[in-house]
């Protein structure tokens, strides 16, 4: 019988005693959204925005609606840089099939407004628009350019 490589032993007992600590970050990061999306629901930003960013930074395989929430709540805080970068991460996400694409686009373009960057808001409010025309927010939105 042949004795495996030492490298794929110790390979073995890595993974082997490093999968329960995977879990646990998996169901910490999930208790930490859910109650983030609690504070979020209740207006409570910043302790918000501290849970989704302790989700994130435990557990980098996180859906992109965390990314929206956590981008609401940093624009809701007076945050817009940041989240501007958390909304072009979920519109650039191309398996984020839950996410209503054109409120995404809305929410940047808010963020873009905020910080003054008008050319951007406007192209993201247009691209808001196109997803979904008959939308009053996409049209009210639009109506502030003219």
């Amino acid at each position: 019988m042949k004795i495996p490589n030492k490298s794929l032993l110790i390979c073995i007992f890595l993974l082997v005693v490093t999968l329960p600590v995977f879990a646990n970050n998996r169901d910490r990061a999930a208790e930490l959204i859910g109650r983030g999306s609690i504070a979020l629901e209740q207006g409570d930003y910043a302790v918000a925005v501290t849970l989704f960013d302790e989700a994130i930074r435990i557990h980098s395989n996180i859906p992109s609606i965390v990314y929206l929430w956590r981008g609401i709540a940093l624009s809701k805080s007076g945050d817009d840089k940041r989240a501007i970068l958390d909304f072009s991460h979920v519109i650039s996400d191309a398996t984020a099939l839950e996410i209503d694409r054109a409120a995404c686009f809305r929410r940047r373009a808010d963020s873009y407004w905020n910080t003054r960057s008008y050319k951007k808001a406007l192209a993201d409010y247009e691209v808001a628009y196109t997803l979904e025309p008959k939308s009053i927010f996409s049209l009210n939105n639009l109506a502030w350019f003219l």
